[in-house]
Formats: structure tokens, C-alpha cells, sequence
């Protein structure tokens, strides 16, 4: 599977990793043939999708400097998917994205789903056939959780608009596309030297980590607002966003790069 990279050649772009992680996530609700079990889906998903829909509600990916680096190798790479938590309503999924001749991984993604019924599109609680075959088999007891923002007055708007590239097959916003109208709208801050602490160089580090939560939709064509705006910390130069349709948030992120230039 293809990441694309920035203009230097090193870096994937921070929407194509989470494409990446959200094709392996996808491809686990249906059987594949070559796999171990032919037969089967990963946790009984496609059981689960005949009369149900899936909605990410959260994410959260880290990311090793390693991955940026000239000298790691790149190919093979492995996503190895566990069911990290299992809720009345909502299930995380932890993606580990590895190379094998590299000990630290070079990403790791957090996916919280709630299960949501198709006609009154609120989440529904699982089967109890499934939470009793698959509840002791999760690795953490703990859901992804991501604190709340308050966007503060002089927060940085930067307008965008949804395109039929950033939808879905409802032609509701792809949850990846969130990601890249919020790296956009820093990029765009730190190019116009809008914020005090992160500069361009800060940027030069790559993404340390990448964490968002979702409350409302949108569809193509909708005119969103994505403000911007860093969160005071002694260690990371974090930088927050809230994307809005007309008064409606849509989702809430933040963003953290590393501290140290990349080694080569």
C-alpha cells in the first residue's frame, strides 16, 4: 500500500498515514481469502455491519521520528490490529504500524468506534453474544479518551470548503480529510508567522502525535471554518483546533511535533 510523501521525499504526508491505518482498519470488517481465517472477519465485524453502521467518534496517532528518517528502511511495512477496549456501545482499535528489522514502531493509531443503528443513527449497545465472546479478550480496560477545548477568543480562522475528494461514498466528510484541513490551516499559520512559539523550523521535526474527536458531520460542498490556536505547554509547542460549520463544531484536534531536528 502507497504513503505519499512531502516534497522532501521523507516525510508522508500526516492525512495519507491516517489513510493508511483507516484502509487496514477497513479491509479488517470483511473476510479475506488468503488470510488465516478465509472465513472470517477480524472480531466478527462484517457480523456486526450486515444490520449496523460503524462511526469513529476518536482517534489518535503517535509517530516515531524513525519514520522520518532517510536511513530506516520502509518496505516491508506491517500493521498488526488488536481490539484494545470494548465498551457497552463503542470499541477501540489499536493499529501498530512496523517494519521488521526495526524494534520501536514507527506508528501506532488509536480508533474508538461506536456501534450506531442505521435508522435512528444513535449508537446502540453491542450484541451481548459479542461483548461476551470478545470483552476478555481486549488488551486495556481503558476507552480513548480526548479532554475537551475551549477555543479562546483570538483563536486563527482559516475557511475552508468540502470537495468531493474529501468524502465518503455518502459523500459526508472522510474522517482522514479533518486531519488534513487541520494541518493545512497550522502550515498555513506557521507560513504567515501567526503564531508566537511554533515556527517553521518546529515543523521541520515531523508530527510527534496527532489526537481528534468528532461531534458533527459535514457534506460536500459545506463551508467549514477550521480555527487554530497553541495551548501553553512546558515541554511540546501543542497546537489546537476546532472546525465549525456555520455554529456547529464538528470536531476538536491537537498537534504536537517533535523537539529534536531530524538526525539526518
Amino acid at each position: 500500500m502507497r504513503v505519499l510523501f512531502n516534497f522532501t521525499g521523507r516525510k508522508p504526508h500526516l492525512r495519507s498515514l491516517f489513510v493508511l491505518f483507516e484502509s487496514a482498519r477497513s479491509s479488517a470488517f470483511w473476510p479475506i481469502s488468503r488470510c488465516s481465517r478465509p472465513n472470517d472477519s477480524f472480531a466478527d465485524f462484517q457480523k456486526l455491519l450486515l444490520d449496523h453502521f460503524f462511526f469513529i467518534v476518536s482517534s489518535r496517532v503517535e509517530i516515531s521520528q524513525n519514520l522520518y528518517s532517510l536511513s530506516t528502511p520502509k518496505f516491508p511495512l506491517t500493521i498488526t490490529k488488536t481490539l484494545s477496549y470494548v465498551g457497552n456501545s463503542a470499541h477501540c482499535l489499536t493499529s501498530v504500524l512496523e517494519n521488521p528489522d526495526v524494534k520501536e514502531p514507527y506508528a501506532t493509531c488509536m480508533t474508538q468506534t461506536v456501534l450506531v443503528d442505521p435508522k435512528s443513527r444513535r449508537p446502540i449497545s453491542y450484541p451481548e453474544w459479542w461483548r461476551d465472546k470478545y470483552e476478555s479478550s481486549v488488551t486495556s480496560n481503558t476507552p480513548l479518551h480526548i479532554p475537551k477545548l475551549k477555543r479562546p477568543a483570538n483563536s486563527i480562522c482559516f475557511p475552508h470548503a468540502v470537495y468531493f475528494g474529501d468524502t465518503d461514498s455518502y459523500r459526508h466528510t472522510n474522517w482522514t480529510a479533518y486531519v488534513r484541513f487541520c494541518y493545512d490551516a497550522c502550515m498555513d499559520a506557521v507560513w504567515r508567522e501567526q503564531y508566537s512559539k511554533l515556527k517553521f523550523s518546529d515543523s521541520e521535526n515531523g508530527v510527534k502525535s496527532f489526537e481528534i474527536a468528532f461531534t458533527k458531520e459535514s457534506s460536500i460542498g459545506d463551508q467549514i471554518d477550521v480555527h487554530s490556536w497553541e495551548e501553553a505547554s512546558p515541554n511540546d509547542k501543542p497546537v489546537c483546533f476546532e472546525i465549525l460549520k456555520g455554529n456547529d463544531v464538528c470536531c476538536q484536534a491537537k498537534m504536537t511535533f517533535h523537539n529534536e531536528p531530524l538526525p539526518d
